[in-house]
């Protein structure tokens, strides 16, 4: 066997199937549950559908504030309450978040938020593209 032919059985392309990853994305989780016919979503139920990726959404929704130039009092203090509260159940290795019970149970109807998700869901998957 030549060189050549010990190479090629040594090497193998993977098709484009293959490369992706295993995992489904963030924005397809939320693509799923925007298309999900139903009056309301807790959120407790849309951290469980979510699960690890929970973490990276909550933390980039309470920092996204913070980016916005105009010095507004109080918002920092605001965001980085529950970002203090959710990077400590990261550090202490959760897999998944979680919430009090009052926070758990509380409510969004689909009527907002799909909405939010169509205008949301291009900026998400620009973000996991460029992450």
């Amino acid at each position: 066997m030549d060189q050549t032919a010990a190479a090629k059985s040594l090497i193998t392309l993977e098709s484009p199937e293959h490369c992706r990853s295993k995992y489904r994305t963030t924005s397809d989780i939320v693509r799923e549950l925007a298309q999900e016919q139903r009056p309301s979503l807790t959120i407790r139920e849309l951290c469980e559908r979510l699960g690890d990726r929970g973490f990276g959404l909550i933390l980039l929704l309470c920092a996204l504030p913070n980016t916005i130039p105009l010095p507004i009092p109080g918002v920092s203090t605001l965001t980085s309450l529950p970002m203090i509260f959710f990077a400590a159940q990261l550090s202490f290795g959760r897999n998944k978040l979680w919430l009090p019970g009052w926070m758990g149970k509380r409510e969004i109807t689909m009527a907002a938020f799909q909405p939010f998700i169509h205008k949301a869901l291009p900026w998400l998957v620009r973000l996991e593209k460029f992450v």
